[in-house]
């Protein structure tokens, strides 16, 4: 069929023999009992709900294999409705039905168009193929469906045009499907490569479908909210060994279902909404089995039993990353067992604050965690990250040498009922790092129980605030490795950290305390300079206990005096800069140290401390951090080798000692002033994965911490593009300027969409307000006032931006940030 003269011709409804329609012939399959093509007299009764079907299948004679092949301006027409004939709408509604049988293929060639519009189909059954080549289109209009069924093969090429136009829509009283392809139980979808997507339309995929990806499953939606993938009732969208590669678009899972990624497979997710509709429906939106590669970006689980569940991802060169994620109404946010290292930067909401079963994260003989973002809200009755392992079944699974989980944290655990919990015959460290916080739980750190064996470190800036319990360990005990090396457990470690204004400081028995600011900040007590220190700041709330520590002694006497130079100590009752008894009219401990004997009452009103020099004031900052001891600073730059200095090359190609431009990112960032750190740990964290590795552990460390502060995102060339990681994306952070905590809800401050890459909506109820747009340099990009603002972004490059709102009659500021994705 070479032309479009639309002269009407009729055939059988079988097509069994080769069939070619390019240079603009048209085929339609729209009228009943025939193929035509068609002309404004094509329907001339006006057939309404007419259905009319096609079968491509072998050849009746010879059974050899029968193509209809679309291609080089040809195009196929299935159905057809509300026809305009003669400018006059004949309320046409055909509806038309392919069926493509064994030996048949429709191929849709370079240039070629298959269109289905509403309600028509495409079914695909055993032994039919449909093909779609580069630069082919194939499109369903209004509902139309594409079913491979059982035995049926759709393959898409590389370079192949999907386009799947409308969602569920109403029409005469009825809600409609949108436009699908489905793979049903036993039908395959074949991909060669990445293909184009578009429209509001879906894949879905039934219990039973088979994927076979030939590269990468790759394409990309329309938008992080429009559906472009549905996973139905009990079934699994299976990667196996490959990879799956999809970016903005919504998922949808029915009752059981899930994407696995199995045996060295990867999965890639950007700007992706996980649905899973409610969690009564037991559902997981990914399943890794001992997965290459879990890479989630911009992305948010909802409604799930199980948000991410990663099993056997225990090989040194497994990534798996979660970066602005968000888990919103989950049953477990994340389930990991016999994993190497997870670096989870996302952030946590329970299912409900009267559903006792909701948790963040169960981390089950996991070597390593790096959290940054927030965990909030979890009640009563199971902890928020709750933390198991077993050291003879972790090395069964592959975790050569595992002995115990570290829980490094850069982020905020705050609200909840127990914030991390260390489980029966399980040994864990727990590291509070920069800007970490510990806030507002009943139970901060909870390590009680059977052979518990728990360390906590809280390094600079980090603090554990307001909780009735800030760290609960039940006994210091020193474990012996199956290697042999014995390592102490009960061990609390700060500098320049902050103990404030909990019920309970520290509780337990027989701890060791590190606390002498002196010895932590690299000094000796004996030639210690007070002003070069990274103090620790301890305080408690009125009857509050700082520490409430049983040691194993049967008088005062015996109690040996820790070592705690150096700190600032402050309390309704302190007398100097420790804590001393006073005597309490309700009978409540009225120090903030209370020492227990078990052969004795509790004695309160000792000063147990070392403690005769101190600072003079609270410390306002960390800005003082020392060279650990394995780093040794030379004068000449070193690139790598094993005593390499902490020296880098700064952005001005001058010798740079790194620890002094960490330090300076972290004061700005313990001051709030977010802005100006992100450009200062920028410095660090583009320090390359290559460069990186040359440096000893301290300083990686360093590289670490500054990329967890920043949107670290590493490209083909090993080289990065940065912007703040305190990004509002429509999901709640830790941290806000005080402006912010104490009067955005009485500006009542909306600012939509975000991430954004058209028109940013910035709306506020103040009757006069200005509002301020700057780069993450700090420059004004505008100025506008009012109260309700459209700004276009499409100019703008990618990256972060800080949306400042001045109230004009009270002078207070809220700054929001915002993330422009071109």
């Amino acid at each position: 069929i070479t032309n479009a003269a639309f002269r009407p011709s009729s055939t059988a409804t079988t097509i069994h023999h080769n069939l070619i329609v390019q240079n603009t012939g048209e085929l339609w399959v729209n009228r009943m009992g025939e193929i035509s093509f068609t002309d404004d007299s094509g329907n001339p009764s006006s057939e309404l709900g007419s259905q009319f079907g096609l079968t491509i299948r072998e050849d009746y004679c010879d059974s050899s294999n029968t193509e209809v092949l679309i291609y080089n301006g040809g195009r196929m027409e299935i159905g057809q409705q509300e026809g305009i004939i003669g400018g006059v709408n004949t309320n046409i509604e055909n509806i038309a039905i392919v069926s493509i049988e064994a030996g048949g293929t429709l191929t849709i060639g370079n240039n070629g168009r298959v269109i289905l519009d509403q309600g028509s189909k495409i079914l695909v059954k055993s032994g039919g193929i449909l093909k779609v080549e580069s630069g082919g289109i194939l499109r369903a209009l209004r509902g139309g469906l594409i079913a491979v069924q059982e035995g049926g093969q759709l393959i898409i090429n590389q370079g192949a045009n999907i386009d799947l136009w409308w969602n569920d829509f109403g029409y005469n009283g009825e809600i409609i499907e949108g436009s699908s392809i489905k793979i049903e139980n036993g039908g395959e979808l074949i991909t060669n490569g990445e293909f184009n997507y578009s429209g509001s339309g879906f894949f879905q995929f039934d219990a039973g479908n088979i994927l076979t990806a030939n590269g990468p499953f790759k394409f990309e939606g329309t938008g992080q909210h429009n559906r472009f993938i549905r996973i139905n009732a009990k079934a699994a969208l299976n990667i196996g060994s490959g990879t799956i590669d999809l970016k903005k678009g919504m998922i949808e899972y029915q009752t059981d279902s899930k994407i696995v990624i199995e045996d060295g497979g990867q999965g890639i997710f950007k700007q992706i909404d996980f649905e899973g509709i409610h969690p009564d429906r037991q559902n997981t939106a990914i399943h890794a089995i001992s997965a290459n590669k879990v890479d989630v970006f911009y992305s948010s689980f909802n409604d799930f039993d199980t948000g991410i569940e990663v099993s056997e991802m225990n090989q040194a060169t497994d990534i798996f990353t979660l970066s602005s994620a968000s888990f919103n109404q989950c049953f477990i946010g994340i389930f990991s067992e016999y994993c190497k290292e997870l670096n989870i930067g996302a952030y946590f909401y329970p299912r409900d604050e009267l559903d006792y079963a909701s948790q963040a994260m169960q981390l089950r003989n996991t070597e390593w965690v790096n959290f940054s973002g927030a965990i909030s809200n979890y009640p009563k009755g199971l902890p928020a990250v709750f933390i198991l392992n077993n050291n003879s079944d972790a090395i069964a699974h592959g975790l050569s040498g595992f002995e115990y989980t570290t829980f490094d944290m850069t982020g905020d655990i705050t609200n909840n009922d127990v914030g991390i919990e260390v489980f029966e015959d399980s040994k864990a460290d727990i590291i509070a790092n920069s800007g970490a916080s510990i806030n507002n739980n009943q139970v901060g750190i909870f390590a009680e129980g059977n052979n518990v064996f728990a360390n906590v470190i809280l390094n600079p800036s980090s603090e554990v605030r307001d909780n009735n319990v800030g760290i609960s360990i039940e006994k210091g005990m020193t474990y012996t490795q199956p290697s042999g090396v014995a390592r102490d457990y009960g061990v609390i470690t700060m500098t320049c950290s902050k103990l404030l204004d909990n019920m309970v400081g520290i509780r337990g028995e027989e701890l060791t305390l590190n606390i002498d600011a002196c010895v932590n900040s690299g000094q000796t007590a004996a030639d210690c300079n007070y002003n070069q220190t990274s103090a620790s700041h301890f305080r408690n709330p009125q009857f509050g206990t700082l520490f409430a520590i049983c040691y194993d002694v049967n008088n005062v006497s015996e109690l040996m005096q820790i070592d705690a130079t150096g700190n600032y100590w402050e309390g309704y009752f302190s007398n100097g800069t420790y804590w001393q008894g006073q005597p309490s009219a309700i009978g409540l401990p009225s120090c903030g140290i209370q020492i227990g004997m078990p052969l004795t009452p509790s004695v309160c009103g000792l000063n147990p401390f070392n403690d005769n020099n101190f600072t003079s004031a609270a410390p306002s900052n960390c800005g003082v951090v020392q060279v650990p001891d394995d780093v040794i600073v030379k004068t000449d730059f070193t690139s790598g080798g094993g005593d390499v200095t902490c020296l880098y090359v700064n952005e001005n190609g001058e010798k740079a000692i790194m620890n002094q431009k960490y330090a300076e990112a972290n004061y700005l960032y313990a001051n709030e002033n977010y802005d100006q750190a992100a450009v200062e740990y920028e410095k660090l964290a583009k320090i390359s994965d290559a460069v990186k590795a040359t440096y000893c552990a301290p300083c990686q460390h360093y590289i670490e911490v500054a990329r967890s502060r920043t949107l670290y995102v590493q490209d083909g060339n090993d080289s990065q593009g940065l912007v703040s990681a305190e990004t509002d994306s429509g999901i709640s952070v830790g941290k806000k300027s005080s402006s912010l905590e104490s009067n955005e809800e009485e500006m009542k401050i909306h600012i939509f969409p975000n991430p954004t890459n058209g028109i940013l909506n910035v709306q506020t109820e103040m009757a006069n307000a200005t509002v301020r747009i700057l780069d993450i340099r700090g420059q004004i990009l505008l100025t506008q006032k009012g109260n309700d603002f459209k700004i276009n972004t499409s100019a703008w490059a990618s990256g972060m931006y800080f949306v400042e709102i001045t109230n004009e009659e009270s002078g207070e500021v809220v700054k929001r940030k915002i993330v422009v994705q071109q």
